[in-house]
């Protein structure tokens, strides 16, 4: 099958993607690939859960941007918000999902973070300021402010770019982490360390540093192609 395939993700030996607006799920030995969805209006942003089970997603099905989940194995998806605004799931946290939106901004480059289950109650925002952004370790959590796709803010140093708060202890106690000349994106705490993707050597790569900010390790070596957000948030 020749098509554009996008944001994958991977659980159990099956890789989820998105390919013309639907959503699509095949073997990681190969095979056939088989069709999740069957949507008349655009799929984005699909977000796996940790057991494998859901997949969350930003859909337009109803004609407005909102939060839909559905069985990885396919089935009926389900609209989990009706904020009618810009959104994104981030990440699943306790069974519930974490997505970015601009409800209630003032502006919509202003996004904030929510979380809705699957149990049908309202959302509710998280107390943690503007963020597009978060990822937790075991204690604690680091949140991604500005973090925008660095492929299409390639190089950008303006009083916009991304940056990232941490909370080592969980405490509610913020400090900024990492001092890069550099626009960053998509933070994940795996372990003992933070990943992310930088272009301070002025190419978007995947980097890593320890929780104190130091040891900045380079995992990826991309030429003119920016690395995307989903390479990290699926773990791919």
């Amino acid at each position: 099958m020749q098509a554009y395939y996008q944001m994958p993700g991977v659980h159990a030996g099956n890789v989820v993607f998105l390919c013309e607006d639907d959503l699509w799920t095949v073997s990681l030995k190969g095979g056939p690939a088989h069709r999740l969805s069957a949507n008349l209006e655009q799929i984005r942003k699909p977000l796996l859960s940790p057991d494998g089970k859901w997949i969350a997603y930003m859909g337009m099905e109803e004609r407005v941007l909102d939060i839909y989940v559905m069985p990885a194995e396919g089935g009926e998806a389900i609209r989990l918000t009706w904020q009618g605004c810009s959104c994104y799931p981030v990440c699943w946290k306790d069974d519930k999902i974490i997505y970015a939106s601009t409800a209630g901004s003032f502006t919509p480059r202003e996004l904030y973070l929510w979380t809705v289950g699957l149990d049908g109650m309202p959302p509710v925002r998280l107390n943690y300021g503007p963020a597009r952004a978060i990822s937790f370790g075991k204690q604690g959590v680091i949140l991604g402010r500005n973090t925008s796709d660095p492929a299409r803010w390639k190089r950008y140093r303006g009083g916009t770019a991304g940056y990232f708060l941490i909370d080592t202890q969980g405490r509610g106690i913020f400090r900024r982490f990492l001092d890069l000349n550099s626009n960053l994106s998509c933070p994940m705490w795996m372990g003992d360390r933070i990943y992310f993707i930088s272009d301070h050597e002025g190419i978007g790569n995947i980097y890593s540093a320890n929780l104190k900010a130091k040891d900045i390790r380079k995992h990826s070596s991309h030429g003119l192609i920016f690395p995307t957000p989903k390479c990290l948030i699926n773990g791919v």
